[in-house]
């Protein structure tokens, strides 16, 4: 039995179990497969039509298992990211908009100022 193959096995043994149940928990020590084999399971569950939800302590094993995933094939965390760097990036060019408004804005009210101390200037010089 090869590594490959083993966690394979596996994988199949656990989508046949969950036929009959709602959901699971891996779990086990380091080195043992678990991504490979949840990396098996979510691909069988998505190629068959089902949604899965994968739910880590960290971040880190996320990361891990989205490597794990043909391409194309995204958690939700990596989709939320996505859409939250979208978001910001939509954010920071709004924000970029509205310091170039407030410079004008500025340079505006520095001008109605420059203006407005030459028309004073000028009312006095014509009364005098």
């Amino acid at each position: 039995m090869t590594y490959a193959r083993k966690h394979l096995d596996e994988a199949a043994e656990i989508i046949r179990r969950l036929e009959q149940s709602d959901g699971l928990v891996v779990q086990g020590p380091p080195g043992t497969g678990k991504t490979h084999t949840i990396a098996n399971i979510i691909s069988h569950m998505l190629a068959t039509g089902r949604r899965v939800l994968v739910v880590s302590h960290g971040e880190t094993a996320l990361r891990v298992i989205q490597d794990q995933l043909p391409e194309g094939v995204l958690l939700v965390d990596e989709k939320l990211e996505r859409f939250r760097a979208e978001v910001h990036e939509r954010f920071e060019a709004v924000d970029r908009r509205f310091e170039a408004i407030d410079q004008r804005f500025m340079r505006l009210e520095t001008r109605v100022g420059a203006l407005e101390v030459t028309v004073a200037q000028t009312l006095r010089h014509r009364q005098n």
